[in-house]
């Protein structure tokens, strides 16, 4: 009996230590040589005079709002699409939210309910328009083959750095547009957290950002993650996923995060999240203000905590 109890007590031991290390406690620097703030600014550097040709386009009205299909010349000479809600019922023009989607999203993730939600269109006196760019390889710019997150790491670092270039773009656009008021917001939603980080890091138009069950640290994501691309480059790297970082340095959110101080960033985590699990590591990596809300959902069931999310998120851009 004797033994079995201290059997016991060290198998309680044991798992309190388990249970009681934070969800960060792999995380760390990915990366032993960062480099320098003007360096990792400089890489998102761009000639914002160059002509944008923007084209507007109404597509959809009701009593709350109209839906703009918007377009505009990218950094690459492309022309990219994005849909712009405008609330009706505000005397002044309106503040933007930005918001970078997550995984397979494009910028018909919002509709005619939706909208109004991350808005604020029921019941307030803030209500906000929102911008919503195709990322690349969604929309029009779709090519078979090739996705935003895939095993091509050439792709996937690129569809980071210029989706981020992108709504450096549609941030021009939105000054050239007298229905709106140039202050200006971040929403990140999951994978779109990473570009939406860098983008609030390197433009100082941007006022706040809540990063919404979204993450920062690629080895630690690839890691940790079992969305199904993480997985496979798991078994690709032979669980050597420290080998993806320093590919990476230029388009990690982890990288950029201490950037936006002194502006503040809210970060959300569901504590049960599979997908991106690493939320905290995102956190740790930012500079005060910052505050960082942890929700017992999943990565998917986190809309059910989602009107909480966006009470807090509108409350941030309220009061910035």
């Amino acid at each position: 009996m004797k033994t079995l109890r201290t059997l016991s007590r060290a198998l309680l031991a044991t798992a309190a230590s388990v249970l009681m290390t934070p969800p960060s406690a792999d995380a760390g620097s990915p990366y032993d040589i960062r480099p320098s703030d003007e360096d990792l600014r400089a890489y998102y550097d761009y000639d914002s005079t160059a002509p944008l040709d923007g084209a507007s386009e109404v597509v959809y009205e009701d009593g709350l709002q109209t839906a703009h299909e918007v377009s505009f010349i990218n950094t690459r000479d492309q022309r990219i699409y994005g849909m712009l809600w405008i609330p009706k019922q505000t005397q002044a023009p309106p503040p933007v939210i930005l918001h970078t989607p997550g995984y397979g999203d494009d910028r018909n993730e919002l509709d005619a309910t939706t909208a109004p939600l991350l808005g604020g269109y029921y019941l307030r006196d803030i209500q906000y328009a929102i911008l919503i760019i195709d990322p690349p390889f969604r929309g029009e710019r779709g090519v078979p083959g090739h996705d935003v997150f895939s095993l091509d790491m050439v792709d996937s670092r690129d569809v980071v750095s210029q989706y981020v270039l992108d709504c450096r773009r549609g941030l021009d656009y939105l000054e050239t547009r007298e229905d709106l008021f140039p202050e200006f917001h971040v929403t990140s939603l999951s994978f779109g957290g990473f570009s939406g980080t860098i983008l609030t890091a390197v433009d100082e138009r941007i006022h706040a950002l809540s990063v919404i069950i979204g993450g920062g640290d690629w080895p630690v994501m690839i890691r940790r993650s079992y969305f199904p691309t993480a997985l496979a480059l798991r078994r690709a790297l032979n669980d050597h996923t420290e080998a993806y970082g320093p590919y990476f340095q230029f388009h990690d959110s982890a990288s950029y995060a201490h950037m936006i101080s002194p502006r503040p960033i809210h970060v959300h985590s569901g504590l049960l999240d599979p997908i991106v699990p690493t939320g905290d590591n995102l956190f740790r990596s930012a500079a005060k203000p910052k505050k960082h809300y942890w929700y017992l959902t999943g990565h998917y069931t986190a809309i059910i905590a989602s009107p909480l999310m966006l009470l807090r998120t509108h409350n941030l851009f309220d009061r910035n």
